[in-house]
C-alpha cells in the first residue's frame, strides 16, 4: 500500500494581511502616535501628535537640549542636565551651571601646603590625602611638602585651582 502526501499550496504562500502593530501595544501603526514605542494609553499631554513616551517635550515647550526632561524654555541650566532644577541661591541659575551655587561670593585663592589647607579648614585629611571642603577635589598627599592652590568660590566651598577658572 502506498501512502500519498497531499500538500496544501495556499498555506505555503500565505502572507500577513491587515494592520501592523510594530510595538505590540494593541494600537495599529497607522493610528499609533508612537508606532515604535509601546504606549497603549496614547497619552499626548501637549497635543502635538507625538505620544508622551516618544516626545522630548511631552508637556510642551521648545526643545530639551540637555535631555533632562525639562524644556529649554523652563530649564534653569538648559545645556547641563539637572532634572531636579536645584537653585540654592535662588538666582535663576541651577546649581550645576552656577559658579556660585550658594550665593554671590567674591572668589578667594589660597596657595599653601596641604597640611596648612587642612589646618585652616579648607581641606580635610582623608587616608593621607588632602580633600578640598565642599567640592571633594583631591589636592594630593596630606603633608607639608605638597603645595596646592584652592579657590573658595562660595562660602566654605573650596575647589582645586585658581579663581581665574571661575
Amino acid at each position: 500500500m502506498v501512502h500519498q502526501v497531499v500538500r496544501d499550496k495556499t498555506k505555503a504562500c500565505s502572507a500577513q494581511t491587515g494592520p501592523i502593530d510594530s510595538d505590540n501595544d494593541g494600537i495599529d501603526d497607522n493610528l499609533d502616535n508612537c508606532p515604535n514605542m509601546a504606549n497603549s494609553d496614547q497619552a499626548d499631554n501637549d497635543n502635538d501628535g507625538l505620544g508622551n513616551v516618544c516626545d522630548a517635550t511631552p508637556n510642551g515647550g521648545s526643545t530639551d537640549s540637555d535631555s533632562d526632561g525639562i524644556a529649554d524654555s523652563l530649564d534653569n541650566c538648559p545645556n547641563m542636565a539637572n532634572s531636579d532644577q536645584a537653585d540654592n541661591d535662588s538666582d535663576g541659575l541651577g546649581n550645576v551651571c552656577d559658579a556660585t551655587p550658594n550665593g554671590d561670593y567674591s572668589c578667594t585663592e589660597y596657595t599653601s601646603s596641604n597640611y596648612s589647607h587642612v589646618m585652616a579648614g579648607r581641606a580635610v585629611n582623608y587616608y593621607g590625602y588632602a580633600i578640598a571642603v565642599g567640592s571633594g577635589d583631591n589636592l594630593g598627599y596630606y603633608n607639608i611638602y605638597v603645595t596646592s592652590t584652592v579657590a573658595e568660590i562660595s562660602n566654605g566651598h573650596f575647589e582645586k585651582g585658581s579663581c581665574s577658572s571661575y
